[in-house]
């Protein structure tokens, strides 16, 4: 974090009021997007149940993703839809975004070598790439997490003074 308060104050003037974009259904109770939505209620949540195709490999739904996104200056990349989806959505924001903070949403199956494993990897090194004083990145790899804690941990990161560019969370398990 920069000690000079006259850069910071002008970042917090740039990101004020935040405007938050994230995927996913916040409906479902089940989903990660129910939990971000109860800490963060005005957020805007974009997926098909709201009819908006997030498959970033077609042209038209491409361009009216960054077309929405020049909206907001924080987005929430929490859905996993199909392989390299989740990485051209932050490829996207980077595109369209001279300040902003993005939240990426991993996995600890990041350091298996299955084609979700490999995917989420290039998301979390694409995440790190990002991370500028521009563009904050923060990549969360995420275990078996309820929804409630993973809004009250996204809540966390964005509230926090300090960058943070990578965590993992999991709650604890019983001991069986």
């Amino acid at each position: 974090m920069s000690t000079n308060p006259t850069i910071n104050g002008l970042r917090n003037k740039i990101m004020a009021p935040r405007k938050i974009l994230s995927t996913g259904n916040p409906n479902n109770p089940d989903e990660l997007a129910s939990g971000l939505r109860a800490v963060f209620p005005d957020t805007d949540f974009i997926s098909r149940t709201s009819n908006f195709d997030l498959d970033m490999s077609v042209h038209d739904n491409r361009v009216r993703f960054q077309e929405k996104v020049k909206e907001y200056n924080t987005f929430i990349n929490l859905s996993y839809i199909k392989q390299g989806n989740q990485l051209e959505l932050l490829n996207c924001v980077q595109e369209q975004w001279k300040f902003g903070e993005v939240i990426n949403i991993g996995s600890v199956s990041d350091q298996l070598d299955t084609p979700y494993g490999q995917d989420k990897k290039q998301l979390k090194e694409a995440s790190l790439h990002a991370n500028t004083y521009r563009l904050r990145t923060s990549y969360v790899s995420l275990g078996s997490v309820s929804p409630q804690a993973v809004g009250n941990l996204i809540k966390w990161i964005l509230d926090s003074e300090f960058v943070i560019p990578i965590i993992g969370y999991e709650e604890e398990k019983g001991p069986w």
